[in-house]
């Protein structure tokens, strides 16, 4: 297996390829590339087309039902997730569990509003057409913001989050407490969206920012990407979301990379002509079990001339009836 650099051409991983091949021992040695610069060109920007976007003047947002995922009645709760503001102005709600814990873009910086008490607090500035990631963590002492996996800024509070009956909504939120709307629509694209019922570490929060989870995790109460138009819920909660309006799904700031498969005599002509490629982005940070079979036939080559093959004297050669001899051959010239 052939593991290779960031700044790629196409003409340098086709010659790494063949490189790879005419060291190998087998001629029919089958090997894998993976090419971060190369496969992001080839793939697009090897993100996860998994994020969804809620566009200006549209009323796009995702509405899971209440439930007790979505009511901490403790002082343990974080919540995460990944943005990309298309507009800063006014007031762009990314979450909203009403008159419990909500976020928002508001005239470009990132607020949040989370019982006990029931504020909205001013933290660090968003430009436009940017990925952020935000994680929101109270431990019973302290609200604490982290922004692309590092500490911002921290709040004194205690007290409980308490629990209510409202649904818990991505990219939209409820217009007062007798819910006579909803309002405030986030314009932008939202991505891992997840809420858990224990105070996240620093050192739990860096290390997951880029990493795809896989819902069973330890106190994930709820987990959202947006892969194949839908709002499902990855843990066991499975809480699914149903999606308002007409959001589009769009590329994902996750990372993840392409595979390249060839075999090693076979390697000619162009790319598409000597190599296979994954056709899904696979996600980085994790295992993965892959399988490549590839089913190879031989030939003899004779390069002399008294070279030849014996094939034994068995009873089942000798043949009195009819007979027909078929074979491919390739002469070659001198």
């Amino acid at each position: 297996m052939a593991a290779a650099g960031t700044n790629a051409t196409d003409k340098q991983v086709a010659e790494a390829a063949r490189k790879a091949a005419q060291d190998a021992i087998n001629p029919g040695f089958f090997f894998l590339i993976f090419w971060g610069f190369y496969e992001r060109q080839r793939v697009g920007d090897l993100a996860y087309d998994w994020a969804i976007a809620c566009a200006a003047g549209h009323k796009d947002y995702i509405e899971c039902k209440n439930a007790p995922a979505f009511n901490p009645k403790s002082d343990q709760w974080t919540v995460e997730l990944w943005f990309k503001a298309d507009k800063t102005s006014e007031e762009n709600i990314l979450y909203n569990k009403e008159q419990l814990f909500e976020a928002q873009v508001h005239d470009g910086f990132f607020e949040y509003a989370w019982q006990p008490s029931w504020k909205w607090r001013k933290t660090f500035s968003v430009a436009k057409g940017r990925w952020y990631h935000v994680a929101v963590v109270y431990d019973g002492k302290t609200q604490k913001v982290y922004r692309n996996g590092q500490f911002f800024s921290q709040l004194n509070q205690t007290g409980k989050i308490n629990s209510n009956t409202f649904p818990f909504l991505i990219g939209a939120r409820y217009v007062g407490t007798i819910r006579n709307g909803v309002s405030r629509h986030f314009k932008g694209a939202i991505d891992e969206v997840r809420v858990w019922n224990q105070a996240r570490t620093p050192d739990q929060i860096l290390n997951n920012v880029h990493k795809r989870l896989r819902g069973n995790e330890e106190y994930l109460q709820g987990y959202w990407h947006f892969e194949e138009d839908l709002a499902r819920d990855f843990t066991a909660n499975e809480n699914h979301g149903l999606i308002k309006g007409s959001p589009a799904t769009v590329e994902s700031t996750m990372p993840g990379y392409a595979v390249t498969a060839g075999i090693g005599s076979k390697i000619q002509g162009t790319f598409s002509e000597t190599y296979i490629q994954s056709k899904g982005t696979i996600p980085f940070f994790d295992w993965n079990h892959l399988a490549a079979v590839y089913q190879a036939s031989y030939g003899l080559r004779f390069s002399e001339q008294d070279a030849f093959v014996d094939c034994g004297d068995s009873a089942s050669l000798d043949l009195a009836g009819d007979l027909t001899l078929e074979f491919f051959c390739c002469g070659l010239t001198t």
